[in-house]
């Protein structure tokens, strides 16, 4: 058996994990420590089958239109929001509560993306019926001591709890990555490009007509290549310098897209959680019972025998973490995980078989 055990730690110590990059958490809200968490720790890295090869739409949020304001980045929160929420919500709300938080002039224009994003996370967002831009006044609007008590009452009872950042899997293009979240995790992405902020809502195959799709304003148009829709803050056809844009949408070439911003994504995840997840995801660890698991697309999973975690390539003599009990409790349950289903199972089984045999 010890020879069996050598040789499993020569192997192990042999191997190059490969890191993937993917989904970060940006951070909720914490105003000593904005840093971002990785997107793969609440649903893993995304895989190339989570890139489906026909044309979809993951929802499509009811059109707004930002008149003369340069509230876009709060558009682009707003129509993230309508899919989390379940309502429709305020196209300008947190732009005044970001000029509030981070103490910003009220005739300076426009919002950072990331900062709106953690604003959003810190006041929540109203209903539009509460809080909605007439057009013509956006300075008023800009400030967050207009907005009345019930309001940001209201904003409270749609918080986010944590903000996510894509990051693009290692040998992807941003296009696939994109694509691939949006679809794996049935939820909308903000970003912006062109210095304008814009949300996107899925894919149009080459080929297919975007009539044919379930949107709200659909017309003839089809491309002779795959192409990201998204939504736009004006509900008109605009003269951009990148992508086609009308009645309110706005499509992008792969191309086009690898010169986006940062892709975020918003989660109801507590913060708690989600640093928990960040800091442990894809490392074993274990808590005072005499149990391991493997922190994995966002839950604890169960480690059943030192044969499983070798096929994992998890060291039990070097690579697990001790955690408090406390800590392991917040994680959620996951599976019983099977050496079968590890990276490395063939390897491990015949270096036990060879080794058996030579005994």
């Amino acid at each position: 058996m010890d020879k069996i055990l050598n040789k499993i730690k020569e192997l192990l110590n042999s191997f190059k994990r490969e890191v993937k990059t993917t989904v970060v958490p940006v951070a909720t809200w914490d105003e000593k420590d904005v840093k971002n968490f990785g997107a793969a720790v609440i649903a893993g890295s995304a895989l190339k089958s989570d890139i489906p090869n026909y044309s979809f739409v993951v929802f499509d949020p009811e059109q707004k239109d930002q008149k003369d304001s340069y509230f876009c980045t709060n558009y682009m929160l707003s129509y993230m929001s309508d899919v989390t929420e379940d309502v429709v919500t305020s196209p300008c709300f947190n732009y005044a509560k970001y000029k509030e938080l981070y103490n910003r002039p009220i005739a300076e224009l426009g919002a950072p993306l990331f900062q709106m994003i953690l604003t959003r996370c810190k006041v929540g967002i109203p209903k539009k019926e509460l809080w909605d831009y007439p057009g013509n006044n956006q300075n008023w609007y800009a400030n967050a001591k207009n907005i009345p008590a019930n309001v940001v009452a209201d904003a409270l009872n749609h918080l986010a709890k944590s903000a996510f950042e894509i990051e693009v899997e290692r040998g992807w293009s941003k296009f696939e990555s994109a694509i691939a979240y949006m679809n794996k995790l049935k939820v909308l992405i903000g970003t912006g490009a062109d210095g304008h902020a814009i949300t996107l809502i899925g894919k149009l195959k080459a080929g297919d007509d975007f009539y044919d799709l379930p949107v709200k304003n659909p017309f003839h148009k089809t491309f002779n290549e795959d192409m990201i829709i998204t939504k736009d803050s004006y509900s008109k056809a605009m003269n951009y310098r990148l992508g086609y844009s009308n009645n309110g949408y706005r499509f992008f070439t792969a191309n086009e897209v690898a010169g986006f911003f940062g892709l975020y994504l918003i989660f109801d995840m507590p913060r708690a959680l989600a640093e928990l997840l960040n800091l442990y995801n894809n490392k074993a660890v274990k808590g005072t019972e005499d149990k391991c698991y493997l922190i994995k697309n966002g839950v604890k999973n169960y480690i059943p025998n030192k044969e499983t975690a070798w096929c994992f390539g998890i060291r039990l003599w070097g690579d697990v973490i001790f955690i408090t009990d406390e800590e392991l409790n917040k994680i959620p349950d996951g599976i019983v995980l099977k050496s079968q289903d590890g990276l490395y199972y063939n390897l491990i089984n015949e270096v036990i078989n060879t080794q058996n045999k030579s005994l």
